[in-house]
């Protein structure tokens, strides 16, 4: 039988002065923007997870036992996601999602990191574990991250923007404000730019906050740092240089 699937093979050049393999635009000393676009931003841009609820709750009551309504879940929450999965609600994304029961394990989690994988396959993964309806929770960073590219980071998307059919320094990149500071801001709402290398010859730029080094505590329990976040918010394709281009 044909093997119609095709290897993904790594593309990269070689340098001209010790030959090594350079496979991202930081290692040119110089490139050439061919392109460059905004990605249109999700409707609700989610922060961290901070809460991961079942929609219903066993109480005891003398010797029965009797499932109610989570009073953690706002009323009106539950009944906007009757009407979609996914809202928006005093600052936090209400997402509706299918559990383990006791447990943060989510249904579309693992169909989304395994595409070819079926619900019934998930179930027959975890065995036996019962599963439930939930509701996740997250901060919502829609106006905060809109704020962001509106405001102090305009500067550097028009900057980039400006760049298509030219040459500049890398470095000129990457100088640019907001851009690969490498210390991330250790507050949620503060956001840095990252360059992200996809195939060579192309580049996404993704806004991002604060990470495991930041003295918040959200997240699973107490102590527990925040992982950040990320949300594409353009692309722009280069062509590499060794040397600038007349």
């Amino acid at each position: 039988m044909e093997n119609t699937t095709e290897e993904k093979t790594e593309k990269y050049v070689t340098c001209p002065c010790c030959d090594s393999e350079i496979k991202w635009i930081r290692q040119f000393p110089f490139a050439q923007i061919t392109h460059f676009e905004r990605l249109p931003l999700p409707d609700l841009i989610e922060g961290p997870v901070e809460d991961i609820l079942p929609i219903q709750v066993i109480q005891r009551k003398s010797l029965r036992y009797y499932s109610k309504k989570n009073p953690q879940i706002p009323e009106e929450v539950m009944q906007r996601l009757y009407q979609s999965d996914r809202i928006s609600y005093q600052g936090r994304i209400y997402e509706r999602v299918t559990k383990i029961e006791n447990s943060r394990e989510v249904m579309r989690d693992w169909l989304k990191e395994n595409p070819d994988m079926t619900m019934e396959e998930v179930k027959k993964l975890f065995g036996k574990n019962k599963w439930e309806e939930g509701v996740r929770i997250y901060t919502e960073l829609s106006k905060d991250v809109k704020r962001f590219l509106s405001g102090p980071a305009k500067e550097t998307l028009e900057t980039l923007e400006s760049c298509v059919g030219t040459t500049v320094p890398t470095k000129d990149i990457f100088n640019l404000p907001y851009i690969n500071h490498g210390k991330y801001p250790t507050d949620l709402r503060e956001f840095n730019f990252s360059i992200r290398g996809k195939d060579l010859g192309e580049c996404t730029l993704v806004v991002d906050s604060a990470r495991s080094e930041g003295e918040i505590h959200f997240g699973y329990g107490p102590g527990t740092y925040m992982i950040g976040f990320e949300v594409g918010v353009a692309k722009f394709t280069y062509k590499g240089l060794f040397k600038e281009s007349r």
